[in-house]
């Protein structure tokens, strides 16, 4: 009777270490996704702080060019790790569906908002509308994050992102609210990258050795 039930148990221990390695093989890697936006913030709010910064001039080009590109690379890996999800129907499918359409409402939101923002104060230094125009991607970004947590941990980075961006846009000097954005949503990210990295799956017939 004990022997069915330990064998009974093994069985249940396999299927489940099968079922983790399954969800980790199609599943959007959480992790590595927090760990291409921090290199994004690092070296896209890194540039423009150095531009504002130490180059002067109308706008910083040079910074928006370096943020531009990082963007880009962001959002290849980030289609790169949805992907793995193709072919998938369901819950699956929808869920991206609903990541992209609630990530185009996000960057139109943005657009109106700084739109309003440059409407309301017209002749702002261009320090100060860069920082805030990076402020209010920051707050949306975690807004974001916060309605379509993958895992519960985005949400509490989304959280800790909508603050910072709130204390960016009451930074009144443009360089230093640059300067906090860059350093604070950087390490946010990094570090979350490295708490979300799942746990290696357990091997099979592990859960039932003696």
């Amino acid at each position: 009777m004990n022997e069915s039930y330990d064998d009974a148990r093994g069985m249940l221990g396999d299927l489940s270490v099968a079922a983790s390695r399954a969800r980790q093989a199609i599943d959007p890697r959480g992790h590595r996704l927090l760990r291409v936006w921090g290199f994004v913030y690092l070296v896209g709010f890194g540039a423009l702080w150095a531009d504002i910064t130490f180059r002067d001039g109308p706008s910083p080009v040079l910074g928006l060019a370096c943020l531009g590109v990082a963007g880009l690379v962001g959002l290849a890996s980030t289609t790169r790790e949805l992907q793995r999800l193709h072919g998938l129907s369901g819950a699956s499918q929808r869920a991206v569906r609903r990541l992209w359409t609630s990530w185009a409402l996000t960057l139109v939101a943005w657009g109106l908002l700084f739109g309003l923002h440059v409407s309301l104060h017209p002749g702002r230094p261009a320090a100060a509308t860069t920082a805030t125009a990076s402020a209010l991607a920051v707050v949306l970004t975690g807004a974001w994050l916060m309605a379509n947590p993958v895992q519960v941990l985005q949400s509490r980075i989304g959280l800790s992102l909508v603050i910072a961006g709130l204390i960016g846009l009451q930074i009144p000097s443009g360089g230093y609210a640059m300067l906090f954005l860059w350093v604070t949503i950087s390490l946010a990210l990094f570090v979350g990258s490295v708490i979300a990295k799942p746990a290696p799956a357990q091997p099979a017939g592990a859960s039932h050795r003696d």
